[in-house]
């Protein structure tokens, strides 16, 4: 009996260093409501955000980019899906066919838009379009298209090795009340009425894609894969924003004076309104893909993606380092600040216990509590509203949880796109 108990121990001990104990283990935190989607039809929650209005929770599913190569197939109908915000019970579910949720959704004038990515039925990415759905029923008033072509790499076999190359085609989306911007080929200027074209804008390297967009003070800011443009509204006037050699920006967030917070390939920036660098927070070369949050006093919070280096931090609004937490897992997710003084955000398998929302007390970094959802938070961000977050997960689950935060933080940019709307505005 001996050996057998330490045979079982050493069993135990294996399984621990492996990451592989949260597998036969339940170790997740209980739902207050909680829907799974068979991911093998429908995907998971991967690129898609949530939208929340008085009523409903938004969101969208859609996949990794190497899903043909490790789970066997692309989904043949992937959903945008509205539910009561208090029970989960559902209100409409629009099916997308093979086109994933790649951003929003966003709410605006009545209606749910989305960025949806088209897969062929031989697996290649081919196009993205903007889509418009009634807030009401769900049913489509308009589809636009804004990336006509997705190039292929041919230098690469088979559509599961083009996935990469796809990943930086998104189409990024901002309202601010009055107007609709989306990314793509082009920057685009909408009609939000019918989705009709009113003035189309290359980025200043018109080789690249438009992912990521804000808007404020009478300009839109666009990122592509080299840089930050500032767009105008009245008539699309384009020009260069972020200087050179700054690395490969990622998400923005809107500063009260103008400025930008740019995350890229290696640091934090803060850029001023004409473009100059103010700061510059090192990161050691690790990517901040995540958009940042900011507080009241102008205090900013991310992490970052290093594998188990991953760490999150607060700084000043002077770029000083306030705190940082080791976290030792990939964060894409974008965090969100509560009411009660604590910051909210999403990362990859922590610990090997699975997707977990991290809760850190804003103040000095402390671990107040965390969330285990299962399979990896990727680029989905908490949602706080009425003492319940909502998140979603690779694992195809989509669920609520009680905590102790009402809502979010009365603050410059709480969360992601600055509001639960998703507009991505300031005005």
């Amino acid at each position: 009996m001996k050996g057998k108990s330490v045979a079982v121990i050493l069993l135990v001990a294996l399984l621990m260093t492996s990451g592989l104990l949260y597998l036969l283990m339940d170790d997740r935190t209980e739902a207050v409501f909680e829907h799974t989607f068979d991911s093998s039809v429908h995907g998971y929650f991967y690129y898609g955000n949530v939208a929340l209005d008085d009523d409903a929770v938004y969101v969208g599913t859609s996949v990794k980019w190497h899903a043909l190569r490790d789970e066997g197939g692309i989904p043949s109908n992937f959903l945008l899906i509205a539910l009561d915000k208090r029970d989960g019970g559902p209100l409409w579910s629009q099916d997308l066919g093979r086109g994933e949720v790649i951003s929003g959704p966003m709410l605006a004038d009545g209606k749910v838009l989305v960025s949806v990515r088209a897969f062929d039925e031989d697996g290649y990415r081919v196009n993205v379009s903007v889509m418009a759905f009634a807030v009401a029923d769900g049913s489509l008033v308009w589809i636009r298209e804004v990336v006509s072509t997705i190039p292929v790499d041919p230098t690469r076999e088979g559509p599961e090795e083009q996935q990469w190359l796809s990943t930086f085609h998104q189409a990024g989306l901002a309202w601010d009340g009055q107007h609709l911007l989306a990314g793509g080929d082009n920057i685009h200027l909408l009609d939000i009425e019918d989705g009709n074209v009113i003035w189309a804008a290359a980025p200043s390297n018109p080789d690249e894609n438009v992912n990521h967009m804000i808007i404020q003070g009478g300009f839109a800011y666009a990122s592509t894969r080299s840089g930050v443009d500032r767009v105008l509204l009245t008539d699309g006037g384009v020009s260069r924003f972020s200087p050179i050699g700054i690395g490969t920006p990622w998400q923005m967030t809107g500063c009260q004076d103008g400025g930008i917070i740019l995350g890229t390939s290696g640091s934090l920036v803060r850029l001023n309104s004409t473009g100059d660098v103010v700061w510059e927070y090192s990161t050691g070369g690790q990517d901040v893909r995540a958009q940042a949050a900011i507080d009241a006093d102008g205090n900013i919070y991310v992490g970052t993606k290093a594998n188990q280096q991953s760490y999150f931090f607060k700084l000043s609004a002077d770029g000083e380092e306030a705190w940082r937490v080791d976290v030792g897992a990939d964060m894409y997710s974008s965090p969100s600040l509560g009411d009660d003084g604590r910051v909210y955000v999403g990362s990859e398998n922590w610990n090997g216990r699975g997707g977990t929302v991290h809760i850190l007390n804003s103040s000095d970094g402390n671990a107040d509590g965390r969330i285990i959802v299962g399979r990896d938070i990727m680029w989905m961000s908490p949602a706080i509203d009425g003492g319940l977050l909502y998140v979603g997960g690779m694992g195809g689950s989509f669920a609520a949880y009680e905590v102790e935060a009402v809502g979010l933080l009365a603050s410059h940019w709480p969360t992601r796109d600055r509001n639960l709307n998703r507009t991505a505005s300031i005005t």
